[in-house]
Formats: C-alpha cells, sequence, structure tokens
C-alpha cells in the first residue's frame, strides 16, 4: 500500500538531529534539494548547496532549543534550492 503524505513545505519544521551530529562529529552538513517524482524509473533532480560549517559549535554544549534554530536556518538553505 503507498502512503501519501502532503507536502506543506512553509509549516514543515525538520528535527534537530542532524544538527546534532554533524556538531558531535565536528562536519559540515551539505545540504540538498530533491525535486520530482521520486518513485521507480522517475526523473529526480538534486540541488546542492554550499556546505553548512558549524565549527563554531564544536565542543559547545548547546540546548534544543539552539540546535532547532541552527536547524532552521539549514531548513531555510535547503528551501532555496528550490527551482
Amino acid at each position: 500500500k503507498r502512503v501519501k503524505y502532503e507536502k506543506d513545505e512553509k509549516n514543515t519544521r525538520a528535527k534537530p538531529g542532524a544538527v546534532m551530529i554533524a556538531i558531535r562529529a565536528q562536519v559540515p552538513i551539505q545540504p540538498a534539494y530533491i525535486s520530482g517524482k521520486i518513485g521507480f524509473m522517475r526523473k529526480i533532480t538534486v540541488s546542492y548547496g554550499k556546505p553548512i560549517y558549524l565549527d563554531k559549535y564544536y565542543g559547545e554544549k548547546l540546548s534544543v532549543e539552539e540546535l532547532q534554530s541552527i536547524t532552521d536556518i539549514m531548513m531555510q538553505d535547503i528551501r532555496k534550492l528550490k527551482k
């Protein structure tokens, strides 16, 4: 059974897990936007942005709110990649 979901990009908030892992691993995040219909033998386009460097947060103890704020900024960068 195929699951349908609503794409409401403006009201969708990403969870801060990727940011938390990137900070702990001390690596940048590579933003990417996937467009097109995802499925078998369907054409998709992947747009890549500039890496997001989080080195100013390395070694910091960040609250969930701070991680969410960084995540929201990351998602703004990803949404800018939409063509």
